[in-house]
């Protein structure tokens, strides 16, 4: 696993399906994905990364135009404040990522 951040900001309602992150690479990881590189990110419901019988496990967070099977992206916090810290305005840009893991490729 390696470290993965973006720069942008969340677009929709917090629980709306169509949510998602737009942003900018600034710390790439093993992705192969440039320095300023914009991507989105999105939470797919119903998918887990992890099999848990959590109730706040319910899905997982893809990297747009990364394979699921190739890369997992394992978490996607905000990285400008304490965990537990007071939130942001959502219209304000906010550092962003986890850590992402690469599977074995064939």
């Amino acid at each position: 696993m390696s470290r993965f951040v973006l720069v942008g900001r969340w677009f929709g309602e917090v629980g709306d399906l169509n949510r998602v992150f737009r942003g900018v690479v600034e710390e790439p990881a093993d992705t192969g994905l440039e320095i300023g590189h914009p991507v989105s990110v999105t939470f797919d419901m119903g998918t887990p990364t992890v099999r848990v019988t959590s109730p706040q496990a319910h899905g997982r967070y893809s990297l747009e135009g990364m394979p699921s099977t190739d890369f997992v992206l394992v978490s996607f916090l905000c990285q400008d404040r304490q965990v537990g810290g007071e939130a942001r305005l959502e219209e304000e840009e906010q550092r962003w990522g986890g850590e992402i893991y690469r599977g074995a490729s064939d």
